[in-house]
């Protein structure tokens, strides 16, 4: 890239800048006005008639084209004459005239490239540099001495962006130190715009924080003159609050050690995990003085008060006073104001309160902690407004379960320590799993809470890879609540973490400790929650109360069938009062809101609702509270079901996928309200639900459900009850044979097939006949499987279902793959293809690419079998079938290690280990482990270990990548 030829600078006045020499005289001022637009709008072509009508408006076109012609040619005369080709420099055609941006500068771009920067960069050092550049640019106004209305619009626009610049460089130097530097800047803002407040407020500060207070002093007082004189107007409150810091400095300055003495906090009990970036954003804004009233919320327990302490302690080691108030026995505003001053040792010295915590607290930068401010009505509100109002130096730093409601405020939500998923670091003996390592596992917040506490009671805990799974899984239960943690760690003096897993899992009493150093409602987690559920309206206990059905979350829809008992609505608009109650349960910290793919989803903290789950169990809502939300996901699965195939099917498996823990919690309900095993609807529910659960993975817990149903209902004589149990028992046969138990499959799908015999149920004998069909291939009973599944071909036409149709010749197919029939393999996928395709059933258009791979294979033509595979991995990531995706992942794997690819071959090997992890699936196939055998014996094995390693690392999107690299 070659170098600019000139630089034009605008800041100061105008001007060329050339390795020859420095151009600052123009033939005319509408010539320097030409460059100087050219030069500000430098990537841009200007049409001649725009610029005619800019610079020359006041004469004809022609006239004007002759004047612009001229001024050009002037222009391009003096750039020859100082050694920079006019044409390397300017353009004009057809089209306008413009400057070459290859071969120009300007100190202006510079300016604005370089803030632009800073607000792309994170590091603060970096922001500094780029904005340091930026204001280096800036020597004074650009273009003095030009009126043009264009000129006094770029004026105001570029100073008041080389300001807040500015205003952000003093700011970052005063945080890393370097008040020379701040001060300098400080100093050039002053003198570029004498009428501006800000460079002289960050002067005062900095001088204060030098303890040159008389200079501090100084600028106010040439600022206030200033200001009365030529604006007739008065310095703002922030700047009359710097004065104010100013006026008392000095006194500050001589007491530091007796302020330091009467700042009251308490001691904090154990240090904080997890919080630093909090505790340094509170800080921080503290610091900074702008910022007046902050509050903490969050559930109770969630660590608000340990982090107000820790926030003020830091505070007070900068020199700042400060004072803990604990407010949770103040009921009212009037009370408050004379807590406290109690609390800060005033003496009443005045007839009104007010008075004497101004003349108590002012004068001095001061920062009042109220803890448990939640319980205090509206009047307290008012109380803190008025005392910030009173009181220009102080701060206040609130901790309450909900905000209090001030315009002023700043609210910090206090989310859960972060927990990790304990599966993750279990293996089949519950131990530490090889991906698990205690290292990693000391790193979660939560476990490191969990282990100090531990230890406070038996001083020789340790994590180990025996009990790691088990703390891992405390922290999961418990969702990261501090409070939570530490009750469940004070039992390790009696109990080991399994068994305190198993406490907690079994009675949420448990978890209390009668120690005088805790406050009661800290005690017990049942006492904190008492006291957030206490501060509720009856209408919100209620709603509170019913919400703890939901297991894992919930949305707006399946709230309002909740609130209000509607199942749907007639429109699209949630309940305005349904909102209202969400909306208070969050301000109460008793309910969260996140956003998954842009819709709201809310949830509470497991231990906030088992807390809900006993209040609305005591009360007389339960039995409405479980029934709506049975009849509400029972709906949703027969729509799930009816969708399983066709454009909506992705979205609603993966709406089956967000909700499997209310779905399972509504079948254990209506499973358990039916003691006469004669009522079909949980049978329904089922049914509707087990080709989601075989497309999820969901195995080991879908069995259980199915196998307990079958055994439940089997001797029930209601027609509709015995339809829908052959469907359950279909899918109890189905989701055995995914697991390979084929003893099992085969009598379920006996007794399945039998039932609907008896129904007269052409489509149900066809599934049936088809999955048998399943069962007697992966048994190697060939001849029996063809027979059967070309039964259930017949049994599938004549019930008119495209979706038997697809799996029966599917079935086939692969019969005659087996044989050796790869013309009629192919021709039975191609036909279920078209079949599939026509219904949008994409699980199957998966399969069938996954068997036109293996034919494919087979003829030894490799790259087709790669582009089928390739396909079928695509559909199955677009669906979500993990279990197909791996299934495709797998063969792909040994296709390429068959084919001598060994790299892409270690890789997607890794990639199938971690996905088998991820669903808790059992190790490989016998297949895929020779095939990782030859794989080790081929390759250098610190290769092989790399690719492996690489493996494990990649997502779905890039096994998709490395899949179709490969075609």
């Amino acid at each position: 890239m070659t170098a600019p030829l000139c630089r034009v600078e605008l800041f100061g006045g105008l001007r060329v800048v050339t390795p020859k020499q420095t151009i600052t005289r123009f033939r005319t001022r509408k010539t320097a006005s030409l460059l100087a637009y050219l030069a500000v709008n430098l990537h841009q072509t200007h049409p001649r008639e725009t610029l005619i009508d800019l610079l020359w408006e006041d004469g004809d076109i022609d006239t004007g084209r002759t004047s612009l012609r001229v001024a050009l040619s002037a222009l391009r005369k003096q750039f020859q004459q100082a050694d920079v080709p006019p044409d390397e420099v300017f353009y004009s055609d057809n089209f306008g005239i413009g400057l070459r941006s290859n071969a120009v500068t300007t100190d202006l771009h510079d300016m604005e490239q370089n803030i632009r920067l800073a607000h792309h960069t994170l590091e603060p050092s970096e922001r500094a540099l780029y904005l340091r550049r930026a204001a280096d640019c800036c020597v004074g106004i650009p273009l003095p001495g030009f009126y043009d209305e264009w000129v006094l619009q770029l004026q105001q626009q570029t100073m008041e962006r080389y300001f807040r610049a500015l205003d952000e460089l003093i700011q970052l130097l005063e945080n890393e130190g370097d008040r020379d530097s701040a001060q300098e800047y400080a100093l050039r803002g002053t003198a570029l715009d004498r009428l501006r407040e800000e460079p002289r407020m960050a002067l005062m500060r900095l001088y204060l924080a030098r303890g040159y207070s008389t200079e501090a002093r100084r600028v106010y007082q040439e600022w206030e003159s200033l200001v009365r004189e030529e604006l007739d107007a008065a310095p703002s409150r922030a700047m009359q609050q710097t004065a104010q810091q100013a006026e008392y400095a000095a006194q500050q300055a001589r007491h530091s050690a007796q302020k330091l003495c009467e700042s009251r906090l308490p001691t904090t009990p154990a240090r904080l995990f997890g919080r630093e970036r909090e505790t340094a954003h509170v800080t921080e804004l503290l610091r900074a003085s702008t910022t007046r009233l902050i509050t903490i919320t969050g559930e109770g327990g969630i660590g608000k008060t340990a982090l107000a302490i820790e926030v003020a302690r830091r505070l007070v080691g900068k020199g700042q006073r400060a004072w803990f108030v604990d407010v949770s026995d103040v009921r009212e505003g009037d009370a408050l104001l004379e807590h406290i001053l109690h609390t800060v040792g005033a003496a009443q010295y005045a007839e009104q309160p007010m008075d004497t915590a101004i003349q108590t607290l002012g004068g001095y930068p001061s920062l009042l902690v109220l803890d448990n401010f939640e319980q205090v009505d509206a009047t307290g509100a008012k109380v803190v407004s008025e005392l910030l109002q009173q009181l220009l130096l102080l701060q206040i730093l609130v901790t309450s379960r909900r905000k209090i409601g001030l315009s002023e405020e700043q609210v910090l939500r206090l989310r859960p320590l972060e927990v990790p998923t304990f599966r993750a670091w279990q293996d089949e003996s519950g131990g530490l799993s090889a991906k698990g390592t205690l290292e990693t596992l000391e790193q979660y917040p939560s476990v490191q809470l969990f282990v100090q506490h531990a230890q406070t009671v038996r001083a020789e805990f340790q994590l180990t890879p025996e009990n790691a799974s088990a703390v891992a899984e405390i922290c999961g239960c418990l969702d990261g609540v501090p409070l939570a943690l530490i009750l469940a760690a004070s039992r390790a003096r009696v109990l080991s973490p399994s068994q305190i897993l198993r406490a907690i899992q079994q009675e949420i009493g448990v978890l209390s400790l009668p120690h005088p150093s805790h406050s009661e409602r800290h005690r017990s987690l049942h006492a904190s929650l008492e006291w957030s559920y206490a501060l509720l309206s009856p209408d919100l206990r209620k709603a509170f109360a019913m919400l703890s059905v939901f297991v894992g979350g919930w949305d707006v829809s399946s709230a309002t069938c909740m609130l209000t008992g509607q199942l749907e609505s007639d429109n699209d608009v949630p309940d305005v009062t349904v909102l209202d109650t969400l909306d208070a349960l969050i301000e109460c910290s008793l309910v969260q809101m996140d956003e998954q793919d842009g819709q709201a989803r809310y949830r509470m903290l497991e231990v906030v609702r088992r807390f809900a789950l006993e209040k609305l169990q005591e009360g007389p809502y339960a039995s409405d509270a479980f029934a709506r939300h049975f009849l509400y996901y029972s709906r949703l699965a027969t729509h799930a079901y009816a969708n399983r195939v066709g454009p909506q099917a992705t979205q609603w498996s993966l709406w089956v996928d967000r909700e499997h823990q209310n779905m399972m919690e509504a079948i254990r309900y209506a499973w358990r309200r039916d003691t006469s095993r004669n009522d079909p609807a949980v049978l329904r529910m089922a049914a509707n639900l087990w080709v989601f659960w075989m497309m999820r993975s969901i195995l080991v817990e879908g069995r259980n459900v199915l196998d307990g149903l079958v055994a439940d209902y089997r001797e029930a004589d209601d027609r509709e009850t015995s339809y829908w149990w052959a469907w359950v028992a279909m899918g109890a046969g189905a989701l055995a044979w995914v697991q390979r138990d084929l003893p099992v499959a085969e009598e379920m799908l006996h007794e399945s097939l039998h039932r609907f015999e008896q129904e007269d149920d052409q489509e149900g004998q066809a599934f049936a006949t088809i999955w048998l069909g399943n069962v007697f291939y992966r048994m190697s009973r060939y001849e029996q499987a063809e027979a059967t599944h070309a039964r259930g071909l017949v049994l599938a036409e004549k019930a008119q279902s495209a979706e038997a149709r697809t799996y029966a010749m599917m079935w086939m197919g692969n019969l005659a793959q087996r044989a050796g029939d790869l013309e009629r393999a192919r021709a039975l996928y191609q036909s279920c293809f078209h079949i599939a395709e026509e219904s949008g059933d994409q699980y199957a258009m998966g399969f069938v690419h996954y068997n036109l791979g293996q034919v494919a294979f087979r003829e030894g033509n490799n790259m087709e079998c790669v582009r089928q595979i390739f396909r079928c991995l695509q559909i199955r990531a677009r669906i979500e079938d993990h279990h197909g995706f791996l299934e495709a992942a797998e063969t792909l794997t040994v296709l390429l290690a068959r084919t001598g690819n060994d790299v892409a071959g270690a890789q997607m090997a890794g990639a199938c280990e971690t996905l088998r992890q991820r669903l808790y699936l059992p190790s490989s196939s016998s297949l895929l482990r020779e095939t990782e055998d030859v794989l080790r014996l081929r390759m250098d094995k610190e290769v092989y270990q790399q690719q492996i390693k690489r493996g494990r690392s990649l997502s779905t999107q890039e096994v998709l990548a490395l899949a179709e690299s490969l075609i």
